[in-house]
This record gives C-alpha cells, sequence and structure tokens, in this order.
C-alpha cells in the first residue's frame, strides 16, 4: 500500500489527466499500482523564456540566435516555434509559418501549478503569498489555466482548483487557502522560555532547588526542540517528495506548463549536520520538474528580514534552471514573474544513442544582452511503438493541437475523406458521421492505430475512441458526434509513425 502522504496527489493525477484527456472517461486504477502516465517520444522538446537587460520580454528571438547544448555537445535544433501572443489573449489556431520560414504557433494557453506552502512559511508570508498569486493570475492572459494546490504537513499535496481560467473563481480559491503556516525554527531558548523556566527566582547560589528546576528544564527544552526538528525534517520530506511525483502529471500536459512554489524555504538552522542530505533532496525534487518538461518558478512571500530560508529557494532555481522571486514589494514580484514567463518559445531536438536517460540542457544565445530561462535537465522518451495506450492518445492529442512533438518524431499528412450518410449510433447516445477514407499507398496491408477524437475548442478537453486494424485502399468508420464538441480522426502506422489526421466536418 502506499504510504498516507501519497494518496492525495495521486487523487490529483487522477482528476487532472482525466480532466485533460478523458472529459467524461472514468478512469480506474487501484491504489497500489503507480500512476505513471507519461509522454515519451523520440524528440524532446526544451521550453524558453527571453528577456532583455532591462527585464523585459523578447519577442523577435530567431531559431539561428541560439545554440544547444545536450551534455555538453552541441546538438542539432530540429524544430524551433514562437509561441504568439495577441495582447493579453494567447488565442488557438494552427500552427503557420512566417516570410523567414519560421514556425509560428497560437497557443490555446499554458497550465500553470501554483503550489501554496505552508511547511515552509510564517503567517505574515501566507497572507503576502495569497496577494501575489492572486497578482500572477490577473495578471495572465485570459486563455491561461490554473491548478491550486496546498500542502499539508503530514498528507503532502491537496488539491483545490483547475485547471481554471476563470479569475474570479481562482481569486476565491486562494482565499480558502491555508491560514496557519508550520513551525520552521527550532531554539531551545524559545522553547524554554515557553516552559516559565527563566521567571522562576531564585535567591542567589544557594538557591539549589530553583538551579536544579532550570536544569531539568532546559533538558526539556532541548529535547523538544530536537522532537520539532525531526518532525519538521520528516514533513519535508512529504512536501519534497509530493514535489517529485509532479513529474508524471508534467509529462502528460502538451500544452506550455509552469510550476510555481509559493513558499517561504527551508532555513538551514532547521537541517542541523543533515543540510547536504538535505539539499541533495531538495536538488533531486528540482530536477523532477525539469523531467516533466516544466520550469520552476520559486516565489518567496516572506519579507526578507531573515534570508536564511531564502537560501534552500534559490538553490532549486539555480539547480533547475528557473528564477526566484523575493523582495518586499509583491507588486514588483508579480511583475518580475510576469515579464519572465511572458515570452515563449519551444525547440525540439532528437537526442543521440549515448547510454542514459538523463540529459544536461544548456543554451546559448548569439544576440548579446538577452537571458534565455530554459529547464536544465530532461529525459529521453520512447518511440512511438514502445508508447502505451494512454501514452499513444496523447499523441493523438499533440497531433490534432499542432504540438512539436509529433511533428517531428512522425510523418505527418491530412488525410482525404468522404462524407457519407450519417447515422445514429446503436446506443442512441451520439449520432454518427460515416466516412470514406483513402488510405495512401504506404499504409496499405499495415496495422494501424484509429483515434476518433472529440475535443472541446474552450478547454481542450478530449474524449477518445481507439481501435487498431489492417488497412488497405479504402477505409470507412463511424465517427461519434459530441454536441459543441470538434471531431477529428488520427491514423498512426506505429513502426514508421507515418500519421494521417483531419477533422471530420
Amino acid at each position: 500500500m502506499f504510504h498516507r502522504e501519497h494518496r492525495y496527489f495521486f487523487l490529483l493525477l487522477i482528476f487532472f489527466t482525466g480532466f485533460i484527456l478523458f472529459g467524461s472517461i472514468v478512469l480506474t486504477c487501484q491504489e497500489e499500482k503507480p500512476l505513471r502516465y507519461e509522454v515519451e517520444v523520440n524528440a524532446l522538446i526544451v521550453p524558453i523564456f527571453a528577456v532583455d537587460a532591462k527585464g523585459k520580454p523578447v519577442y523577435d528571438l530567431k531559431k539561428e540566435e541560439i545554440t544547444l547544448l545536450v551534455n555538453a555537445e552541441p546538438v542539432e535544433i530540429a524544430e524551433f516555434t514562437a509561441f504568439q501572443v495577441e495582447g493579453e489573449k494567447r488565442v488557438a489556431g494552427e500552427s503557420i509559418e512566417d516570410e523567414g520560414g519560421q514556425r509560428l504557433a497560437q497557443s490555446e494557453g499554458s497550465i500553470n501549478f501554483l503550489i501554496f506552502d505552508a511547511v515552509s512559511n510564517s503567517q505574515k508570508g501566507l497572507k503576502r503569498a495569497r496577494k501575489i498569486a492572486l497578482g500572477i493570475i490577473n495578471e495572465s492572459p485570459s486563455t491561461d489555466a490554473f491548478v491550486i494546490l496546498e500542502s499539508d504537513p503530514k498528507t503532502g499535496f491537496h488539491y483545490v482548483m483547475g485547471p481554471e481560467t476563470d479569475k474570479k473563481k481562482l481569486g476565491s480559491a486562494t482565499k480558502e487557502m491555508v491560514k496557519l503556516a508550520g513551525q520552521r525554527y527550532f531554539h531551545a531558548g524559545s522553547y524554554y522560555r515557553d516552559l516559565g523556566a527563566h521567571n522562576v527566582a531564585t535567591s542567589g547560589r544557594g538557591d539549589i532547588a530553583s538551579w536544579e528546576f532550570r536544569a531539568r528544564m532546559l533538558k526539556v527544552a532541548v529535547e523538544q526542540a530536537e522532537a520539532g526538528k525531526k518532525e519538521y525534517q520528516q514533513e519535508i520530506r512529504t512536501f519534497l517528495h509530493s514535489l517529485s511525483q509532479m513529474k508524471y502529471t508534467l509529462k502528460t500536459i502538451t500544452q506550455p506548463k509552469h510550476v510555481y512554489l509559493v513558499s517561504g524555504g527551508i532555513p538551514s538552522s532547521s537541517l542541523g549536520r543533515e543540510l547536504i542530505r538535505y539539499y541533495k533532496f531538495i536538488g533531486e525534487a528540482a530536477k523532477a520538474i525539469n523531467y516533466g518538461g516544466s520550469m520552476l518558478y520559486l516565489v518567496d512571500p516572506v519579507p526578507p528580514t531573515n534570508t536564511s530560508g531564502s537560501y534552500s529557494m534559490k538553490y532549486m532555481a539555480k539547480v533547475s534552471g528557473g528564477e526566484y522571486f523575493g523582495g518586499t514589494n509583491p507588486e514588483k514580484i508579480v511583475s518580475n514573474v510576469t515579464n519572465n514567463t511572458r515570452a515563449y518559445y519551444e525547440l525540439a531536438f532528437m537526442p543521440n544513442q549515448s547510454p542514459g536517460d538523463k540529459l544536461r540542457i544548456e543554451l546559448k544565445c548569439k544576440r548579446k544582452a538577452i537571458t534565455l530561462r530554459t529547464i536544465k535537465y530532461a529525459e529521453k522518451g520512447k518511440p512511438y511503438k514502445e508508447m502505451e495506450e494512454t501514452q499513444k492518445k496523447l499523441f493523438a492529442l499533440n497531433v490534432i493541437t499542432g504540438g512539436s512533438w509529433s511533428r517531428i518524431v512522425g510523418d505527418l499528412k491530412k488525410l482525404k475523406y468522404k462524407s457519407l450518410k450519417s447515422t445514429k449510433g446503436s446506443t442512441n447516445i451520439h449520432p454518427l458521421k460515416r466516412i470514406r477514407i483513402q488510405i495512401p499507398e504506404n499504409m496499405n496491408n499495415h496495422n494501424v492505430d484509429i483515434f476518433m477524437v472529440n475535443l472541446d475548442p474552450k478547454t481542450m478537453k478530449a474524449n477518445f475512441g481507439i481501435t487498431n486494424q489492417m488497412v488497405n485502399q479504402e477505409l470507412e468508420i463511424d465517427v461519434p458526434v459530441e454536441e459543441e464538441k470538434v471531431q477529428f480522426v488520427v491514423i498512426v502506422e506505429p513502426i514508421k509513425t507515418l500519421c494521417l489526421y483531419n477533422q471530420v466536418k
């Protein structure tokens, strides 16, 4: 059985994966089985954010201005995509090319995870955390969605809301966040004062009873401080484990994505002799976010009167390639976050056959005074033919939403079809569109995967039907038609990853 602290996050995995991929289809799984819904393909995607010397977003970055290093070796960029922002709104649409041949994509919006950390925070920090989070939400493009999570000292992450684009609903959710911050500092002196031993009067050196009482209380205070520190360290391990497990959720998302950890950080004094060991845990959790294909942004809401807690946050930013945002002015923090996450690009590359699944990523920009933020780590993927069914559905979703993965891995072409007489479904649940598809010669007499997809253009929620069969020159299929959804057919030949797709109108 999983430990109790795992369960809440796996519930999030079930909900979130179901929301994005399967809509009303119910996912069932045993609690004993780990959920590993990963997008794994040969091509790897690297997210990029660009700012100039003044910290302003740079929207006109070109492929030829970037050098990609993987494990310290130059690697060819297979494809470079600039995501277009129209005012404060990202608009879904098909990919196009500009006059110079650069691929432009109109994104349907990004998925942003806001994690409120009560384990390592202060009361004042939690109050400012809600204000900063609300600012990030309100300054985001209208089509960006947010998933709100909060940490619990004993049970890990709790799901609160999302993916949600309604700013009013998100604002209301932030007000319901954890109200009580966890203890982060464990000094014997404060426990000693709480015990009241320092108020015991003494009449001089000869008052042995009073001195003995103080000594006993000091021993109790030291023991309580040590017990509190050990309990806090266990809470940190639970928190970092939950953060690491986010990799599996992040890999299911084909849209641009960010993870914002809103936390006061872990004071070095609370780790004591375990400092190096725990910083290793902290670094691995930060890398896990990268392995999920996401940037990690550390937002520190605690006023910088004591900076020891910020060191762990800055370390996570350094390890993962993310950014640390802190300071005395919440509005300034929100402004810095907005500028650093607005100009978004993606590049795709094909990893070589060197041993090891973990890759170190480094980007260099040839244009002066431009700073590129990207993930520092990535994981190799699997070819389509080795994917599990859930992964294949993600691949099909990537095909119809214009994603880069599928276009690098597969040979994609628009399928030709003829509409036939539509019929009602045998169960009378949904009407059916019958179509006849012309199969190209290179797919004749091949077993293929056939996906029938109903996609909600507003939420990007998709319902799937999938079958596998041998195809010849022509193929007739019935496509279910769900109300207020758009229908697509995707056909994939798994060996060479030949792919036909089109919207069925």
